[in-house]
């Protein structure tokens, strides 16, 4: 099946969008750059928005050789390191905040806790699906629509809104940068 010229553009303004959010989580291989908070809530806005946009498309046969693309678990490990050295402080903090707000509520105790694996799932899939994008073919591409957009629907649309909640109380409850 091939993709309608709307749907590749929206595609490629997704990838870009994609790119950004990938680049900025590698960045934390160095440590935490200035305005982390502010600058991710911008860019996971900006994820939600670009991905509603590209529709639904299957592809029309099955492409095994492009499992070889995905990153291993032993690359998710470092980049999940990474991130969790970057927000430990904050989702400590807000562990402890959601302590003296909601009690022993379970549900709200493990968000804040799981930051660093929902970001970490996050770029895994936005990661896998860029690698397939790379390749530009018109099967690679379909593949890519359809592993973005299931993924967000069933999988890593649930982290980012996760991610977004726990963001947005480290911005405005904790005042984290």
């Amino acid at each position: 099946m091939s993709i309608s010229k709307d749907n590749l553009n929206a595609l490629n303004a997704f990838a870009v969008i994609a790119e950004e959010y990938c680049t900025f989580i590698e960045l934390l291989k160095k440590g935490r750059p200035p305005q982390f908070y502010h600058r991710l809530e911008s860019i996971l806005a900006r994820l939600h928005m670009g991905i509603l946009s590209v529709e639904k498309a299957m592809p029309a046969k099955e492409h095994p050789e492009f499992d070889e693309l995905r990153i291993s678990n032993e690359q998710w490990n470092h980049v999940a390191g990474w991130i969790g050295k970057a927000v430990a402080d904050e989702a400590s903090d807000l562990v402890v905040w959601h302590e003296d707000v909601d009690g022993d509520d379970e549900a709200c105790l493990e968000r804040p806790a799981m930051l660093w694996d929902d970001l970490a799932e996050i770029y895994r899939d936005l990661h896998n699906g860029l690698a397939l994008w790379r390749m530009g073919t018109a099967d690679a591409l379909t593949e890519t629509v359809r592993q973005w957009r299931e993924g967000y629907e069933h999988h890593w649309g649930k982290h980012l809104f996760n991610v977004m909640n726990t963001v947005h109380e480290a911005r405005y409850h904790l005042n984290a940068e």
